[in-house]
């Protein structure tokens, strides 16, 4: 009875051993590739036609790219995004981190309701467009429940690229669906900033991980505090959820890639996910340059107090992952960003990504 007390003890002992070790590895950060991965986002109030009203948030498509690259002394990007991140690492980590990086490059439009006027519609938000290029860098914290995200951009404001592609997009509708809509838009030479002004922004995110040990493949909750400062400025804060098949790590998810770019992890024994997700932020905005303008004279602009400083959103998706390819389609709500208009936004986006 003894002996197989004893056996029985080992046995338990050998299982516990070779779960703690499985738990370790689960915890161990790969290093990240050279090149990462490639991802394609598109944002369309067309793509949800219950809300398709073209109007404020109008569109945007994006190109994402990660990897170490991003992190190359040969960047020369690279320099002013490390500096930007040294302190803000070193005050919420201590210790060793792990290291990620992403480039991202998106085209964004807005417009008022009223796209037949080509005179500025001034009981509406002013037309606006930003083409911008987005470095970012991640670091995770050596027991991951801590995450510091840096984003340092450049762009240019009221390029006409926004222009040519609305109109372009509008008669493929008109001919697709054989009807005299959507109309051309003929006021973007009304835009902010028409015909190009450089501008830039440094955006600093921190997440946190609350209940790392409870389940994580299934359940994740994930509160995040941000601040930018630029041709936007704000201070905010969101909390996501995840609920589902879980593969990925907390920290490698952000609802909205297009603007957050994406960190590309790829593991080749966790190959299958598919999840929901739920994401609700808040922005307390001391400067939106898309409505405000810049230094360039604009034909329209709003005033300080058009702006309205508290404004949320809201965004509920659902994520498929089958090897290296995932996609996901996402509602975006929004409240009213201005007191000239009292109306919130809806708008679907699509994104796509391939992991290497």
């Amino acid at each position: 009875m003894r002996n197989e007390i004893k056996k029985g003890v080992l046995l338990f002992s050998i299982s516990i051993l070779a779960f703690t070790s499985l738990l370790a590895q689960a915890d161990i950060i790969q290093k990240e590739k050279a090149v990462s991965g490639i991802g394609f986002s598109a944002g369309q109030d067309a793509f949800f036609p219950p809300k398709n009203e073209d109007r404020n948030f109008t569109f945007g498509i994006g190109i994402g790219v990660g990897g170490a690259w991003v992190n190359n002394k040969f960047n020369p990007f690279s320099w002013p995004l490390k500096a930007l991140h040294f302190y803000p690492k070193k005050l919420f980590i201590k210790g060793e981190s792990s290291e990620f990086h992403y480039f991202q490059t998106s085209l964004k439009a807005y417009t008022p309701d009223n796209i037949l006027a080509d005179t500025v519609v001034k009981n509406d938000r002013p037309y606006s467009s930003i083409w911008y290029f987005s470095f970012g860098k991640k670091s995770i914290s050596k027991d991951q429940k801590i995450m510091v995200q840096s984003d340092f951009r450049i762009g240019i404001l009221g390029v006409h690229m926004a222009r040519e592609a609305q109109t372009w997009f509008h008669q493929k509708e008109r001919e697709a669906k054989e009807r005299d809509e959507p109309y051309d838009p003929l006021g973007w030479h009304n835009q902010i900033s028409n015909g190009g002004e450089l501008t830039g922004a440094y955006r600093l995110t921190v997440g946190f991980d609350p209940i790392k040990n409870i389940n994580p493949n299934f359940f994740q909750i994930t509160p995040k505090i941000e601040m930018s400062l630029g041709y936007q400025t704000y201070l905010g804060t969101s909390a996501a959820l995840r609920i589902g098949i879980l593969n990925s790590p907390w920290w490698s998810f952000h609802s909205n890639p297009m603007e957050y770019g994406n960190t590309y992890i790829k593991r080749k024994d966790k190959w299958f996910e598919v999840y929901g997700f739920l994401n609700v932020s808040a922005r307390y905005v001391f400067y939106d340059a898309l409505l405000q303008g810049q230094f360039k004279s604009s034909r329209h602009t709003l005033s300080e107090s058009d702006i309205r400083p508290l404004q949320a959103w809201v965004e509920s998706g659902l994520v498929f992952r089958l090897g290296a390819f995932d996609t996901w389609a996402a509602l975006n709500i929004t409240t009213p960003s201005n007191r000239v208009v009292k109306r919130d936004h809806y708008w679907l986006s699509l994104t796509g990504h391939f992991y290497f």
